[in-house]
């Protein structure tokens, strides 16, 4: 909600929406898991009034791992979307 506030108030500014994934499933799967984690969360934000066309999406898989896949922590926090704002010059 915070996000959709801030690109409110900021409408000629972009959001780029990385999804991931954990490392199980094939690389296939988590690509397409992860772009749909990816567009889940710019439908949310559409639906708060932020502009669709200033939000691109794209799914990682499980390229880009913040920690472990052995244990369910680690994985837990590999499955997540990460969210940068950009600015319009």
């Amino acid at each position: 909600d915070l996000v959709a506030e801030v690109m409110k108030f900021h409408p000629t500014d972009n959001l780029d929406l990385e999804g991931h994934t954990d490392a199980q499933g094939t690389p296939e799967k988590n690509i397409k898991l992860s772009q749909e984690r990816a567009e889940a969360v710019k439908i949310y934000l559409v639906t708060k009034g932020v502009n669709a066309g200033n939000i691109t999406t794209t799914g990682k898989g499980s390229s880009e791992p913040i920690s472990d896949n052995n244990t369910e922590k680690g994985r837990s926090l590999n499955r997540r979307v990460e969210m940068k704002i950009l600015k319009k010059k």
